[in-house]
């Protein structure tokens, strides 16, 4: 900056481009120097930068399929029987109303028990009815053939 002004004052314009040309190749060589030595050492950044990189890449892509994968699976509860089992022994409800009532009021902390038995054991052909889910009424047949209830 001095020179140029200074050759400016001067009035002399072919000392103002000789001063440039001359403060050009002074920085470019100053450059060029800094330069290879960055690009050696960015070079070096680089390769951590990019094993870091693949690394987060991985475990993005590992993270995505496996939420697919939980997605896909859907619950998991339990048979049937083991499910009438646990409900009878809980002795808690005695109609269809009050089990939607306890599902309602967010009492169903088994993730194993479905909210809508009749919905998800119906599908699989194994729902014989509130009486028979709850266990309020049970069917069971005599010798002679006729079926009796009884709680």
């Amino acid at each position: 900056l001095s020179l140029t002004l200074l050759a400016t004052m001067d009035g002399n314009d072919e000392d103002l481009e000789d001063n440039r040309a001359t403060n050009k190749n002074e920085t470019d060589t100053d450059t060029d120097t800094e330069t290879d030595e960055d690009i050696i050492e960015s070079n070096q950044e680089e390769g951590v930068v990019l094993h870091d990189l693949n690394w987060r890449v991985e475990k993005m892509r590992l993270e995505e399929a496996n939420t697919r994968r939980f997605l896909k699976s859907g619950p998991r509860f339990l048979p049937f029987e083991e499910c009438r089992k646990w409900v009878i022994a809980f002795n808690r409800w005695d109609t269809e109303e009050e089990w939607r009532h306890w599902i309602e009021d967010g009492e169903k902390r088994n993730s194993y028990i479905p909210s809508s038995p009749d919905v998800y054991y119906g599908k699989r052909g194994e729902w014989k009815g509130w009486d028979h889910f709850l266990g309020v009424v049970e069917e069971n047949e005599n010798d002679d053939g006729e079926a009796s209830a009884f709680q």
